[in-house]
């Protein structure tokens, strides 16, 4: 199988979370020499002045000043430390994104180079994660690196996260970062790039797949879902496009490359405008 990154917006994002880390490390890092700094101050200050103010704890200008100066400094590195958590556990997220699309593609080698995976396409209703063009068509998929049990009822996904006894601590709507279920999100590009290549004169359905990716994942329940594969193993997904009755011919397939190259250029180029 060939494959062509178009974008890697997930790579993008996943360094710039890193210069947040490496950032807030060093701000925790000198606001808190600036608090040892101001602590010592205080402790000179108050061994300098007069013994009957110590004695009464009267406190000197010099006191008050490095010892404002050590709060501040204790404010910021709480708020330098929290930063560092914040972007921590953004950068496992992103991590764990870019680990999941890999787990796909990774799956999908296994096609002969008839097939050509484009990852990180973008139209005018989104991006997802592949677009995958071959013999037996073109297939839209959205990667979920999620330790999720998945529920699908039509267009209504939701999802349960358990603990390690067995309890649900979170249930919640399977749903992207615009409110859109991951449904939603993967047939709304796949949709649009259906009409540009018709609109091209390229007659071709889009499948479309989500597919769960981490080890621990369940598709717990799932009716009426309204994409083509819902499933927690890659290989389901290389085996449903096998299986595939669609048959596109070489000129086809290359003709929907190309399009879907030009088409995403275009929409990152206006993105980026």
């Amino acid at each position: 199988m060939r494959v062509e990154v178009l974008s890697d917006h997930g790579g993008e994002q996943l360094d710039r979370t890193r210069i947040r880390l490496e950032a807030a490390a060093a701000a925790a890092a000198q606001w808190e020499e600036v608090r040892r700094q101001a602590d010592a101050d205080r402790h000179n200050a108050r061994r300098r002045k007069p013994l009957w103010k110590r004695v009464f704890a009267v406190s000197t200008p010099d006191e008050r000043a490095a010892r404002a100066a050590e709060l501040q400094a204790e404010g910021q590195t709480v708020r330098a430390h929290h930063e560092w958590h914040s972007a921590n556990r953004q950068a496992q997220q992103q991590a764990a994104g870019n680990l999941g699309e890999d787990r796909v593609a990774s799956a999908l080698s296994a096609l002969p180079d008839e097939w050509t995976l484009l990852r990180g396409y973008r139209n005018r209703r989104g991006e997802t994660d592949g677009v995958l063009v071959g013999p037996h068509g073109i297939w839209a998929i959205e990667a979920k690196f999620r330790n999720v049990h998945l529920h699908v009822d039509g267009e209504h996904w939701w999802y349960d996260k358990y603990d390690r006894y067995g309890n649900v601590v979170e249930r919640a709507s399977a749903v992207d970062g615009g409110g859109r279920t991951w449904a939603e999100q993967v047939n709304a590009v796949a949709g649009d790039l259906r009409q540009w290549l018709r609109r091209n004169h390229v007659e071709a359905p889009v499948r479309t797949a989500v597919v769960l990716t981490h080890d621990r994942s369940v598709i717990a329940h799932c009716v009426r879902p309204t994409v083509d594969l819902v499933t927690n193993d890659p290989t389901h997904l290389l085996a449903a496009i096998q299986d595939d009755r669609i048959r596109l011919s070489e000129a086809v397939r290359s003709r929907a490359v190309q399009l879907i190259l030009r088409d995403h250029r275009h929409h990152e180029k206006r993105r980026s405008s």
